[in-house]
């Protein structure tokens, strides 16, 4: 993320146009504020189904997590054996 900022906000300081500057920050600093708004907002609204919908899935996503760690184990042990280790 710093990189983006710092080339939106040097690359019309380098014009020799302060305004362009100042116009360009205040642009970025308002997208960033409405899009934590949006974020935030999406996140109340949408908690209580999602907690509902986690609460009645909770016994899929144990066993597809357990799936997924004994294939994670399975291909770790594979590497292994192949790298003669």
């Amino acid at each position: 993320m710093l990189p983006i900022y710092v080339s939106i906000i040097v690359l019309p300081l380098t014009s020799g146009f302060s305004g362009a500057a100042l116009l360009t920050f205040a642009s970025f600093a308002s997208a960033m504020a409405v899009m934590m708004l949006l974020t935030s907002l999406l996140v109340g609204l949408a908690k209580a189904s999602l907690i509902m919908r986690l609460q009645v899935s909770t016994v899929w996503v144990k066993r597809v997590s357990g799936l997924v760690l004994i294939a994670a184990g399975l291909d770790l042990g594979y590497y292994y054996i192949a790298a003669g280790m």
